[in-house]
């Protein structure tokens, strides 16, 4: 398996990943802590804030499988499934690069 190959990749998508949460805490209306002016200000600074929330989790989860990723490349456990042992396919790797179960395997997670 060519490993170099998925560390490029786990890391362009790490950048990304880190850009994108930069990004969205710098549109969060309380980032910076000012306060609005109305109460209709007030109000669509908290769901402005809400969905910031949201999606930044949702990308630092993200991140966090990423991680994760890089340190299996880094212990030399990349690209096997952590249920049986086999290798994971490298068709669901390229999809899927933060991949830890091979195919049969999740879907038997996904049915328990």
């Amino acid at each position: 398996m060519d490993l170099k190959h998925f560390k490029e990749k786990l890391l362009a998508e790490k950048a990304n990943l880190e850009k994108g949460i930069k990004s969205y805490q710098a549109k969060d209306p309380y980032f910076d802590n000012r306060m609005a002016e109305s109460f209709d200000d007030d109000i669509s600074e908290i769901e402005g804030h809400d969905r910031t929330i949201v999606t930044e989790a949702e990308l630092q989860e993200t991140l966090n499988r990423v991680e994760e990723a890089l340190k299996r490349i880094a212990s030399g456990t990349y690209g096997k499934c952590e249920n049986c042992g086999q290798e994971i396919d490298r068709a669901r790797l390229e999809v899927m690069p933060t991949a830890r179960f091979c195919a049969s395997c999740q879907q038997q997670k996904k049915g328990t």
